[in-house]
């Protein structure tokens, strides 16, 4: 039993002279020389390519994922996917810019317009007190 081991190493280096890839080609060509009914020739049709059909050979989808599609094609649409949302923050951050001038814009021309009415109701009242005073007073002449 302890020498086992080495025996199974002698035997998998002993030479076997029908491994030469002269004598595989010499017995492949045999085989393949070989009748159409022999059971051992080789069957290719496997690896032919096959007549596609209008839809998928089994009812089972193709999987979603990059392992099953094409790489540059999957590559693509994530470039694409982060291009768009790049793009979408950039305009996002133009349109909250272009807001804040537009709301400090109105803010200004209605505080001018506050101002303004605050500036024109003290003048009114002034100009209504002038004008109740008497004809002859001094401080109306003013």
């Amino acid at each position: 039993m302890p020498e086992l081991q080495y025996i199974v190493v002698k035997n998998a280096l002993r030479y076997r002279p029908q491994l030469v890839l002269k004598q595989r080609r010499l017995i492949h060509e045999r085989s393949m020389s070989m009748g159409e009914d022999d059971p051992t020739k080789p069957d290719y049709s496997k690896y032919m390519p096959k007549k596609k059909g209008k839809y998928f050979d089994t009812k089972m989808r193709p999987l979603r994922h990059a392992r099953l599609h094409n790489r540059e094609w999957f590559i693509g649409q994530i470039e694409t996917h982060w291009a768009t949302k790049l793009q979408a923050q950039w305009r996002a951050r133009m349109g909250r810019v272009a807001a804040d001038v537009e709301a400090k814009r109105q803010a200004f021309y209605a505080a001018k317009e506050l101002a303004r009415a605050d500036a024109e109701t003290k003048v009114r009242a002034e100009f209504d007190s002038l004008e109740t005073l008497t004809e002859g007073s001094m401080k109306r002449l003013k």
